[in-house]
C-alpha cells in the first residue's frame, strides 16, 4: 500500500498539467484533479477510505477510519486517530488537527476551550479562529469563546477562508468576504472540502463543484464511474 501510495505522489508531482488541487470522491478516494475549470481531469488514488480531508497548496491531511494521513509531494505520515470525524487547519510549519474533542499541532495537544459544535477552524494572523454551532445559532469565535462574528444565515456546513467564509443555507452555497459582500450559488451543499490553494468542493449529494474564490465561478467535479 505505502509504495502504491508513493508512486502515485511522485506521478502526481512529475505531471506539468495545471493542478487545480485534491478532491474526495463520493467513494471516499482523495485523488488529484488537473487541467482548467473548463476541462478537468482526474488522476491515480493517492488515498482510499477517506472521511474527511483538507489540503493547503501541496500540503494535505485525511482522515480514514483509524488514521490521519498527511502527504505533500514528496513524503507521507501515518498516525492512529479515533473512529471520529476530524478537521484541519495549516500554518506556515504545521498541521492542526481537530478530532474527538481534542486539538494538536503536528501531533501535540493544544489548549482549547470552545463550546459548541465545531464547525470548522483557520489560522490567521497567529490565532485560531472557530465556526461553532450552538442553540443560538453558528459564530466565529476565537479561544475562550471570544465571539467575533455571527453567520445568520448558516444552516449546512461552513468552511473559514482567507479573508471571508463559505456556508450552507437551505439549498444555497454562500460565499462572504471581509467586507460582507457575497455571491450565492443555487447549489445545496452536503459538505466543504479545502482542495489546495484558491480552490473548495462542494459535495452535493452523489455530485462534486469545485468553487474558485479567487473568480467566484462553480464547476462540475469528475467522479468516479
Amino acid at each position: 500500500m505505502k509504495l502504491f501510495f508513493f508512486l502515485s505522489i511522485c506521478a502526481w508531482a512529475q505531471l506539468e498539467q495545471p493542478r487545480i488541487g485534491v478532491m474526495l470522491d463520493s467513494s471516499g478516494v482523495a485523488r488529484p484533479i488537473f487541467g482548467v475549470s473548463a476541462s478537468v481531469t482526474r488522476g491515480d488514488a493517492l488515498v482510499n477510505g477517506v472521511t474527511s480531508m483538507a489540503c493547503a497548496r501541496r500540503t494535505c491531511a485525511a482522515k480514514t477510519a483509524h488514521a490521519i494521513v498527511t502527504w505533500d509531494a514528496s513524503r507521507q505520515t501515518t498516525q492512529p486517530a479515533p473512529d471520529a470525524p476530524a478537521l484541519f487547519a495549516f500554518s506556515k510549519d504545521a498541521v492542526y488537527i481537530y478530532c474527538a474533542g481534542q486539538l494538536t499541532r503536528n501531533g501535540e495537544s493544544v489548549p482549547l476551550n470552545v463550546t459548541g459544535e465545531i464547525l470548522a477552524m483557520r489560522f490567521a494572523a497567529g490565532a485560531f479562529e472557530f465556526a461553532v454551532r450552538r442553540d443560538d445559532g453558528v459564530w466565529i469565535v476565537r479561544d475562550n469563546d471570544v465571539a467575533i462574528a455571527a453567520i445568520a444565515d448558516a444552516t449546512g456546513p461552513v468552511i473559514l477562508l482567507r479573508g471571508g467564509l463559505l456556508f450552507g443555507s437551505g439549498d444555497e452555497t454562500v460565499l462572504r468576504r471581509a467586507d460582507a459582500s457575497e455571491v450565492r450559488f443555487p447549489i445545496h451543499a452536503d459538505a466543504f472540502i479545502a482542495m489546495g490553494e484558491g480552490y473548495v468542493q462542494i459535495r452535493s449529494g452523489s455530485a462534486s463543484y469545485a468553487l474558485r474564490i479567487a473568480t467566484e465561478t462553480v464547476f462540475q467535479l469528475p467522479e468516479a464511474p
